[in-house]
């Protein structure tokens, strides 16, 4: 699976050279699916085919396929994955640091901002890829019994953060193979129950009597981001900034990375973000707040 910001253009490759054997490429035909652009021509070039790409939105996934025929006639078919993400830091920010001049664009510059989108990934164990939508059943005689038999527990936390909107509240529903006698209810909002969107959180009216055959209340509502928050965004951009400005671009006689050189150069700092997390104070404590308030702890 190949990963990209919605506002990049980048080109694919497929290599057929397993499936060609002595055989070549006559033709080569893609199918892009809706929500993508292609750019330009595709090209063939001895066992390989290529296209360019743009677009997607914020945590759409694709299937691209290629088609080519050879000239002995077979039909060979293959397809990539494509994931779009918003990228937590930018080429823009890149550009902006100045012992990047000279430095051959596209490979220390992708790769770092690749390693960094990863770490922050893997830090908050979760993708800022847009609103989705959730069903929760709470258990009303579950949870009071829970509070030694207290029955005026009348707050109940939703499990997925951020709450956009809720679309129902209902009570009394046959759900999780739980039967329920009475009949569901639907509840309006304002009146018969209020919603914390910042904590989260549904509280039913004080008014709605809660008699004793009530058992379930089916919360359905939307969450997630519509994109990155400012500070995960920052916390990204600074770490980026940091490994620029704190890593050498170039050898010991002022030469440009060779792509040997360049690789040696990404295995020498693969464990780079600890050393600077050590060293630059306001990185680690971005990344301590960033944490307490996006990580998904979900497994």
């Amino acid at each position: 699976m190949f990963i990209k910001d919605p506002n990049e253009t980048l080109n694919y490759i497929l290599d057929y050279t397993d499936e060609l054997r002595s055989d070549t490429i006559h033709t080569s035909t893609w199918v892009v699916p809706l929500g993508l652009t292609q750019v330009g021509t595709p090209s063939i070039t001895g066992a390989t085919t290529e296209i360019v790409l743009r677009g997607g939105s914020n945590g759409a996934k694709f299937k691209v396929v290629n088609t080519i025929v050879t000239h002995a006639g077979n039909t060979i078919e293959k397809f990539f994955l494509l994931y779009c993400v918003e990228s937590y830091s930018s080429i823009v920010d890149l550009e902006k640091v100045e012992n990047l001049t000279g430095i051959d664009a596209g490979l220390i510059k992708i790769d770092l901002i690749e390693y960094v989108d990863e770490y922050v990934r893997a830090i908050l164990n979760r993708d800022f890829h847009g609103e989705e939508t959730d069903t929760q059943y709470i258990d009303i005689e579950n949870v009071n019994d829970f509070l030694a038999g207290y029955d005026g527990v009348r707050d109940f936390a939703l499990r997925k953060y951020p709450v956009v909107s809720v679309e129902s509240v209902t009570l009394n529903v046959d759900a999780e193979s739980l039967t329920v006698p009475a009949t569901p209810t639907v509840l309006t909002a304002g009146v018969d129950y209020f919603v914390n969107l910042g904590a989260g959180v549904i509280t039913l009216s004080n008014d709605l009597e809660l008699v004793s055959d009530i058992r379930k209340i089916e919360v359905k509502y939307t969450y997630g981001f519509i994109e990155a928050p400012a500070r995960v965004k920052a916390f990204a951009n600074m770490m980026l900034a940091k490994i620029l400005e704190s890593e050498p671009t170039k050898n010991a006689e002022g030469q440009i990375l060779s792509e040997i050189e360049i690789g040696r150069y990404r295995e020498k700092y693969a464990d780079i973000a600890t050393s600077l997390k050590a060293k630059y104070d306001t990185l680690r404590v971005m990344e301590e707040a960033i944490i307490q308030k996006y990580k998904n702890w979900d497994n």
